[in-house]
């Protein structure tokens, strides 16, 4: 029997759904009966390799050494967290969430067959690399991944059956990221028009939001800084408040700190809208640039569909509303709407052979088109002796694609050729200005004149990841990259096995 799933591997929290045989998704609970799993991990003991994942962990942040959350911000990148008398990666932890539902999952339900892991839209090439060497560190064999507005976006047009057809914005908001997506929709057809989005903007960053102003306060009221570990007042606490102002206009909260009495503060959701001003506004021209990017007017979306839990936020609705002249629709939980489109994508990537009939007909006619989320090109020598970007593939473009293209070597007797792979999420052609994924060198013949052709071919594929060949021409002689598990980040030096996670 087959058991196909999404996960949602989120900022905060973590979730999975499960494409059942009667054709749907729905949402799987955790071990401890719940939907949404916290993402934070509590190493409590090394010697014992003893893990805690979830709510517990999330708990004891601010309390326990060994807590580590919001760490898929540092996805791809070469930090590393203190480890008792080592340290450990973004990746590696991400492994343990991982880790964490695949065992609550199969606790239950078996051994599961077909996996796809959400990531946002904006990651760059080497984020996606370090969530796959995530999933393979917690034994999970898939090389699938889904844009997370994409997925909400099959979610929402599965769901509607053939009632969804027109031009939708999909705004994405969740724990530590945000994206949005343009696409279309015609019965059964999905296509990605454009992505856009910003790393750090979410709800991780409104409870920050709700520290600030507390601590604000309470400079105010004592003269001296607000020090959370000699205080009951936590990162937890603060979203927790979070939550309650989009439902109540202000919020009390009683402050015990060392040395001070305890004192009752009142915070407002008119203070909360004030301090994240800058974010909404940052989310607002991301949503006008995107439209541009894909040439439509804001009269020509239909509707805008919510994902994330902190699009629930009354002035993040009020702004898009604003923006776009109508009220955003959410439907359903936010929460869960980008897990239960990952789990339908499953279904679309599993071995036909293994699915059941009712899986079969439920999505023999959905058709998804993603695209390319950013620019990919080379670094080169223009006519002007400089060094300049030439770009082979363009963002939005749809994938799977392949793009050859030709470049000579400038000098006689040239023996080796400098290869780079460039990313930038706008059309640039200054070295500076952009980031280098990938470079290597090819040596070449050197008896030879300058002009010798080197064939350049970038392949983005439908899991979101580069490959590329450089090849010389007349010698046959050829570099061929696949950037997979390339970063820094995607590497590790553990073995799941050997803790004990729950």
């Amino acid at each position: 029997m087959s058991r196909i799933i999404g996960i949602d591997l989120g900022t905060t929290n973590s979730l999975m759904s499960i494409f059942d045989e009667s054709g749907s998704a729905k949402v799987i609970h955790n071990k401890e009966g719940k939907n949404l799993t916290p993402s934070v991990v509590w190493i409590q003991d090394k010697s014992k390799k003893f893990i805690k994942v979830g709510e517990e962990a999330k708990n004891v942040i601010g309390q326990e050494e060994n807590v580590y959350p919001e760490f898929k911000r540092e996805m791809g990148k070469a930090t590393r967290y203190p480890f008792f008398d080592s340290d450990i990666s973004p990746t590696e932890l991400s492994a343990f969430i991982l880790q964490k539902l695949k065992n609550d999952f199969e606790l239950t339900h078996g051994k599961i067959t077909t996996a796809v892991i959400t990531v946002p839209a904006n990651f760059a090439n080497e984020q996606r690399e370090a969530t796959l060497a995530a999933a393979k560190i917690a034994g999970f064999k898939t090389q699938l991944l889904i844009n997370e507005p994409t997925a909400a976006a099959l979610h929402y047009a599965y769901s509607d059956g053939n009632d969804s057809n027109g031009t939708y914005m999909v705004f994405d908001l969740g724990g530590g990221t945000f994206d949005v997506s343009v696409v279309h929709v015609k019965g059964s057809d999905i296509e990605i028009l454009a992505s856009e989005g910003l790393q750090k903007c979410g709800g991780a960053d409104f409870d920050k939001a709700i520290l600030k102003i507390i601590s604000k306060k309470f400079k105010e009221e004592f003269n001296e800084e607000l020090d959370l570990g000699k205080s009951n007042f936590t990162i937890t606490d603060a979203e927790e408040i979070k939550i309650s102002l989009s439902a109540l206009t202000e919020k009390k909260v009683t402050i015990v700190a060392e040395g001070h009495p305890k004192k009752v503060f009142t915070i407002t959701r008119k203070e909360f809208e004030a301090e994240i001003g800058g974010l909404l506004t940052q989310m607002n021209m991301t949503c006008d640039n995107i439209l541009v990017e894909c040439e439509r007017e804001k009269s020509k979306i239909q509707e805008i569909f919510l994902a994330g839990g902190s699009s629930r936020i009354p002035c993040v609705q009020d702004m898009l509303e604003e923006f776009l002249g109508k009220k955003p629709k959410l439907k359903g939980n936010p929460d869960e709407a980008i897990s239960l489109g990952a789990a339908i994508y499953a279904g679309l990537k599993a071995d036909k052979a293994t699915l059941k009939a009712k899986q079969k007909d439920s999505i023999s006619d959905v058709k998804l088109q993603e695209i390319s989320p950013a620019f990919f090109g080379t670094i080169s020598l223009n006519e002007q002796n400089q060094n300049s970007n030439s770009i082979l593939i363009n963002k939005n473009e749809k994938i799977p694609c392949s793009v050859t293209d030709s470049f000579y070597t400038m000098h006689d007797n040239q023996t080796a050729i400098h290869l780079t792979i460039t990313q930038s999420p706008v059309e640039e052609s200054d070295p500076r200005f952009v980031r280098t994924i990938w470079e290597g060198e090819l040596k070449v013949p050197g008896d030879r004149p300058k002009g010798q052709e080197m064939q350049v071919t970038f392949a983005y594929q439908e899991n979101g990841l580069m490959s590329a060949t450089f090849l010389d021409v007349a010698s046959g002689l050829k570099q061929a990259v696949d950037i997979t598990a390339q970063s820094e980040g995607a590497n590790s030096n553990i073995n799941i096995d050997d803790f004990i996670v729950e």
